[in-house]
């Protein structure tokens, strides 16, 4: 998991729910790995749904959706076939959620590098670039013209042997990533879990 994406729940009557039972029993991870059943499961749900969170930064979920893509954004990812689904153009990011239990907690995160800059937002500065760009020509060397536009360059593809290149330089830009939580639980979840904690202590305590 990225451990520089921290998400902290800190619901008080879970946490008073969770103190009686460590004085009855030192191992909690049975109870724990139930809990993080629960919330990846909610979080699942969260990518299904395009978002159910309170506010950016917080872990309570809501009934806020995610911002929509730009249109230009669905235009270039429409080449790519993308699926339409925010946060899920590969599914990478949603089918690495996952809960790790252990006798006193359960961490629920994901070790995708990219996957705080959904979570909380943020600038990104993309570098200026060298590219090399490469065009067609004949066999006696000419430059091939595009046949509807003749005064533009035919590009060249991968199977074409007689070619030339170009370099060309991009400039640097910033892209602006709103924050789409996904890492948020909601109140239907703490319910469930609360159930869950009481009939483990009325186990516990027969």
């Amino acid at each position: 998991m990225n451990e520089n994406m921290t998400i902290i729940v800190n619901d008080a009557s879970v946490q008073q729910l969770l103190q009686q039972i460590k004085g009855k029993v030192s191992n909690l991870k049975p109870i724990m790995q139930v809990i993080g059943e629960i919330i990846r499961t909610s979080v699942d749900e969260n990518f299904e749904q395009g978002g159910r969170y309170s506010s950016a930064g917080s872990w309570e979920g809501g009934s806020n959706k995610w911002e929509p893509l730009k249109a230009s954004t669905i235009k270039a990812k429409r080449k790519s076939r993308f699926p339409g689904n925010i946060l899920k153009d590969t599914g990478r990011l949603a089918a690495s959620i996952e809960a790790k239990a252990t006798r006193d907690q359960v961490k629920i995160g994901t070790n995708v590098v990219y996957a705080a800059i959904h979570q909380f937002g943020g600038t990104l500065d993309i570098p200026a670039r060298q590219r090399d760009i490469a065009f067609r020509r004949t066999k006696s060397g000419a430059t091939m013209k595009q046949k509807n536009h003749p005064n533009l360059w035919m590009f060249a593809g991968k199977k074409h042997k007689n070619v030339f290149f170009m370099q060309t330089m991009s400039k640097a830009y910033k892209i602006t990533i709103p924050a789409r939580p996904f890492l948020v639980v909601q109140n239907q979840d703490l319910d469930q879990i609360k159930e869950h904690l009481l009939n483990y202590i009325a186990d516990i305590t027969k």
